[in-house]
C-alpha cells in the first residue's frame, strides 16, 4: 500500500510514530512532546477546531519542532520527508490532515440510522455468545482445577501446601538461631546451685539476679559501655554521613567515569 492510498488518520499516526521514535533518540532538553501533538490533533478531528494546533505550535514546542525536523534528516528511512521538505510544509500538512481526519469523521457519523440501530443490535449479541462460552468453559475446569489451585497455587497466591512449607521452615530456622540466646538467657538467672544441680535444665527454681549484678560491678559497665559507644556508634555515624554525601555526590554530579 503506497503512501498516497493512506487515509488522513493512518497518515497522522505515521507521522507522530516517526516524531516519538526520533525524539526518544534526542537529548531529554531537547525532545519534542509528539504525545502532547497527537492529543491536540485528535481535538481538531473531534470539534474541528484549529485553534489546539495554533496554541500547540506557539508554545515553546515550536522550536523544538524545528529540531525534531533537522534530526528527520539523519534518518535512513523515514516516512515523513519524501512528503514534506521543510518545517513549514510538515506543519501545513499536519493541519490539512487533521482538517481531512475531521470532516472523516463527521461523514462517519452522518450514516443512517438504520444501520447504527442494526449494529448496536447485533453487538450485543455477538458479546452475549463470548460470555457464555466462556462460562461454559470455566464450569468444565473449575473443578478439576481448585484442588490443585487450594494445595499447589498459583502465579496470583500460594497454595496451602507451599503456605505451610514455608512457615514451618520458618520456625526451624527462628529456633536455631533462637534458642542459644534463650539458653544463655535462662543460665544467667540461675544461682551456683542450679547449675550445679543436674536435674535443672532450662527453667531456675527461683530467679538469682546476683549474676548481673556480680557482671556489672567486674566489668565496670558504665566505662564498659562509654568505651564501645565511642568504638562503634561514632564511626557508624561518621561514616554514614561520609557514605551519604558521596552517594549524593555520584548520582548528581557529572564527571568523567561517573556513568
Amino acid at each position: 500500500m503506497g503512501m498516497e492510498t493512506l487515509d488522513a488518520k493512518k497518515k497522522l499516526q505515521s507521522i507522530v510514530r516517526e516524531l516519538i521514535r526520533v525524539s526518544f533518540r534526542m537529548d531529554y532538553g531537547k525532545r519534542f512532546d509528539a504525545a502532547s501533538l497527537s492529543n491536540n490533533i485528535h481535538n481538531v478531528k473531534i470539534t474541528g477546531d484549529v485553534h489546539y494546533l495554533d496554541e500547540f505550535f506557539t508554545s515553546f514546542q515550536s522550536k523544538r519542532f524545528l529540531l525534531i525536523f533537522e534530526a528527520l534528516k539523519q534518518q535512513e528511512k523515514s516516512f515523513i520527508l519524501p512528503l514534506y521538505k521543510t518545517p513549514e510544509e510538515l506543519k501545513e500538512g499536519i493541519y490539512a490532515l487533521a482538517i481531512e481526519a475531521h470532516e472523516s469523521y463527521q461523514a462517519k457519523l452522518r450514516k443512517p440510522l438504520a444501520e447504527k440501530k442494526k449494529a448496536r443490535l447485533l453487538k450485543p449479541v455477538v458479546a452475549y455468545e463470548k460470555i457464555n462460552l466462556i462460562t461454559a468453559f470455566r464450569r468444565e475446569n473449575r473443578n478439576a482445577g481448585t484442588f490443585k489451585m487450594l494445595f499447589l497455587g498459583n502465579q496470583e497466591r500460594r497454595g496451602v501446601a507451599l503456605s505451610v512449607a514455608i512457615y514451618i521452615l520458618l520456625l526451624l530456622f527462628g529456633f536455631v538461631f533462637l534458642y542459644p540466646i534463650l539458653y544463655m538467657i535462662a543460665y544467667s538467672f540461675m544461682s551456683l546451685s542450679d547449675l550445679a544441680d543436674p536435674n535443672v535444665n532450662y527453667l531456675p527454681t527461683s530467679f538469682d539476679f546476683e549474676n548481673y549484678l556480680e557482671a556489672w560491678k567486674v566489668m565496670n559497665y558504665p566505662k564498659a559501655l562509654l568505651q564501645t559507644m565511642l568504638v562503634s556508634v561514632l564511626p557508624a555515624i561518621c561514616q554514614t554521613a561520609v557514605c551519604a554525601l558521596t552517594g549524593w555526590g555520584l548520582a548528581r554530579l557529572k564527571f568523567k567515569g561517573s556513568k
